[in-house]
């Protein structure tokens, strides 16, 4: 190293001015003097400020010198560490093989470089990395030795990470089952794993991938190298012509420890996957016409006992029981209605409602007697997804309240307005809302203790089926409102 060569010519040159120093007074000028006394200020400010450590040693190994670098490393003051031998700073980690070889290379007056895993003071570990050479005089007599030394601990210590996370990685990717594969950026393969070996057959490992993978002569034509650099993952799925199964591929960038990169590619076997994907679409599609075909024959089945009900109550003179049968046949029409909306729908968890509260409305004005252009009808429906549990309780309760103001609400005949609401209160909780502005239920009847059907049926429907709460508002009409969990 040329810093350590630098410090062994000072140290010659050290010697060359003491001996001058120490000559005959005529043979001496004083200048010579005073550039041989500048010279070793110049060589020992040097030494003691050098960012390496630096120690002598006499001939029998103990120390003769240490710099402040040595101190501040080791723990050691300068006279703890005086006449005292190296060994000192012995770990135990090396063999003593290693250190026979030093003492054999800076005896034969050959320089010995190495790395230690020496122990400071108070007994923390650390390495270096050293130069051990020897010192002679002006002839050739060997009279010391001179070590420079480097602390490597944190270097050591990034070493270690590095080869512990090489040796986890190389570990997680031969218990893999897919196959994993790295190509260097001029195209060699740089690692395989077993899975990928036994996709391939062989171990292409400092193969160019074209060739191996692929037999090509030169670069795929598809290669994503250029993509991968600017840091994208790539992600495709292929069914492969070798084995005929589906592979999802994923390529991307695995930066080295030095900076260096290549490309990963993981291929993961998906065809039990895409199976079993298809599997369940085909099973899917078949639940969904089966579902739709239910709601088409309930739909029709209901429709073919509202008119049952309609021919019956034809035959029936009594008002009061034809009545009965026409309001039998209006709630049996509302639930027919919801299998039709169902039939219609995509989803069948889910109900048009605002097309639904529609049709409806709008059959029951239709049939009203004081005339269908008296009666306006307004929808406030939020886009709300109510699911078929609701649904139905909510049409009935509909079908009944809309029924309600058509017979009551309007007695004079001259019509009004009929207002349905539904609305999100919160995260869970939906507001329905139906209301006229007719001549109002008279204070007398109490809602909880009526005997017209359809107001308990209301009730019924609101605190048993949705499980919510309903309120009756006399002022200016009639306003239902009921709170109930979606």
């Amino acid at each position: 190293m040329k810093k350590e060569q630098d410090i062994h010519n000072n140290l010659e040159l050290q010697k060359r001015a003491e001996e001058a120093l120490q000559g005959p007074s005529d043979a001496v000028t004083i200048d010579t003097l005073k550039q041989a006394q500048e010279h070793i200020y110049r060589l020992f400010a040097a030494v003691e400020q050098s960012p390496s450590v630096i120690a002598i040693t006499n001939l029998m190994g103990n120390l003769e010198y240490v710099n402040p670098k040595f101190m501040e490393l080791t723990g050691y003051t300068r006279e703890e560490a005086i006449g005292k031998n190296p060994r000192i700073l012995k770990s135990g980690a090396q063999p003593d093989a290693v250190y026979i070889e030093l003492w054999k290379t800076i005896s034969s007056g050959k320089t010995w470089r190495g790395e230690f895993q020496n122990k400071k003071k108070n007994g923390e570990i650390y390495w270096e990395a050293a130069s051990v050479s020897p010192i002679f005089d002006n002839k050739g007599k060997m009279i010391s030795y001179i070590k420079v030394a480097e602390d490597i601990s944190g270097r050591k210590e990034a070493d270690e990470a590095l080869r512990a996370s090489e040796e986890k990685f190389r570990t997680m990717m031969e218990a893999l089952n897919d196959p994993v594969y790295i190509c260097s950026r001029n195209f060699r393969v740089e690692y395989m794993n077993p899975a990928m070996i036994r996709r391939t057959g062989h171990d292409a490992t400092g193969e160019f991938c074209f060739k191996a993978l692929h037999g090509l002569d030169d670069k795929c034509s598809w290669c994503v190298y250029d993509k991968i650099q600017q840091g994208e993952v790539l992600e495709s799925e292929i069914v492969s012509p070798k084995d005929n199964r589906a592979y999802h591929i994923s390529q991307h960038l695995t930066v080295h420890g030095d900076g260096s990169y290549s490309k990963m590619t993981v291929f993961r076997d998906i065809t039990d996957q895409k199976l079993a994907e298809q599997q369940i679409k085909s099973s899917l599609k078949e639940k969904e016409s089966l579902l739709s075909e239910i709601h088409h024959r309930v739909k029709n089945n209901m429709q073919v006992i509202t008119s049952l009900l309609r021919l019956q109550s034809a035959k029936i003179k009594d008002k009061k029981y034809a009545g009965m049968f026409k309001e039998a046949e209006s709630r049996i029409r509302s639930m027919a209605l919801i299998h039709e909306k169902l039939y219609q729908s995509k989803d069948f968890a889910i109900i048009d409602f605002n097309g639904y509260v529609k049709s409806l409305a709008n059959h029951l004005i239709r049939s009203c007697p004081i005339g269908s252009n008296k009666i306006k009808l307004k929808r406030e429906i939020e886009d709300i997804s109510v699911g078929l549990n609701n649904a139905i309780p909510c049409g009935l309760i509909i079908n009944e309240l809309i029924s309600n103001s058509l017979k009551h609400a309007f007695p004079t005949g001259e019509g009004g307005t009929i207002k349905i609401t539904l609305r999100s209160m919160n995260e869970d909780e939906i507001e329905l809302t139906v209301s006229d502005d007719g001549v109002g239920i008279p204070e007398e009847i109490d809602m909880k203790k009526t005997e017209t059907m359809g107001l308990q049926l209301v009730n019924i429907l609101a605190e048993n089926q949705l499980d919510g709460e309903i309120e009756l508002d006399r002022d200016g009409g009639t306003s239902f409102r009921i709170r109930f969990k979606n």
